[in-house]
């Protein structure tokens, strides 16, 4: 009878759950293969790697606290015992001001490395500016890299959330029949939507309105009319392990399939690659259980 990997309890990070972290992002294979596609033969080495900071964003999201970069500088080189700074290969300590914003310089960098590589958006980020300025600060980017970029993403993704369903044991996921669910749910941005009425984009321009009503897409913004829910947003489709009709409860509904883009934008399309991942990565194929934003039917 397989057992399945031990769940620490959420606390200040010990060695164990360190461990536990470390364990799921190296099953995923991830952090090996972002590391391969940063890593530079000229230059000074750097010294903080990306299997280090996602372990650091793993601690902090099980812990339920903020994914900031500044939390991850404080965990890597302030919060943990020499087993596990060890363990993950992090050198040097933030005992001061000066030391804290090296070490934060570090990490940002690494983190922007990373997301050169995945991120297949070109849109000006972090500030809200004129509208008719908006379009001279665009990164222009090719189809094939934004196509590249956007498989890559959608890739880490998919193994990092396998690996964490791999935590259960063998016999309970032995019991999954292959049915799934689809469905899809707003992730609010942290920013102010485009306004026509102020003329400034969003600080977030990958976001869009996402509105309750029709195909959860409003290209402009409010239009007067009363809303239910109206947000600047992502949309998320997530899969999750299902059961068929009539089978009674017999493992965990776990996530396996995520993709995030524009509310309303191509949900057919979406879902079908979330499935294509599940699939590919070994779950038989069973019933789906999903609503008629896919077809609209």
């Amino acid at each position: 009878m397989s057992e399945r990997r031990r769940i620490p309890q959420a606390s200040a990070p010990t060695d164990d759950q360190i461990r536990f972290c470390a364990g799921v992002i190296d099953d995923s294979g991830v952090a090996g293969r972002i590391e391969a596609q940063i890593t530079a033969s000229t230059g000074r080495p750097r010294t903080l790697s990306v299997r280090a900071l996602l372990v650091a964003l793993f601690v902090l999201a099980i812990d339920d606290r903020p994914l900031h970069l500044s939390g991850v500088t404080r965990l890597l080189f302030t919060g943990l015992s020499g087993t596990s700074r060890s363990l993950l290969g992090v050198t040097g300590e933030a005992t001061t001001t000066r030391s804290f914003l090296c070490a934060y310089r570090r990490v940002r960098y690494l983190f922007h490395k990373v997301c050169a590589v995945m991120d297949p958006s070109g849109l000006p980020k972090s500030r809200r500016i004129r509208i008719e300025a908006f379009d001279a600060l665009v990164n222009e980017m090719s189809d094939e890299e934004r196509r590249r970029r956007s498989e890559a993403l959608e890739e880490a993704v998919a193994d990092l959330l396998v690996a964490l369903v791999h935590v259960a044991c063998a016999d309970e996921l032995a019991r999954f029949g292959g049915s799934v669910g689809l469905d899809a749910t707003p992730v609010a941005l942290w920013s102010r939507g485009r306004s026509d009425k102020t003329g400034l984009c969003a600080a977030d321009p990958d976001g869009a309105w996402y509105v309750r009503e029709g195909d959860h897409r409003e290209a402009n913004g409010p239009s007067g009319k009363p809303l239910r829910k109206l947000l600047w947003a992502l949309e998320a489709t997530i899969a999750t392990l299902g059961r068929g009709p009539g089978a009674v409860p017999a493992h965990p509904n776990l996530a396996v399939g995520l993709a995030m883009a524009r509310p309303g934008v191509d949900p057919a399309g979406t879902g079908v690659r979330v499935l294509a991942r599940v699939r590919a990565r070994g779950f038989a194929p069973g019933y789906l259980g999903a609503d008629r934003g896919y077809t609209q039917g």
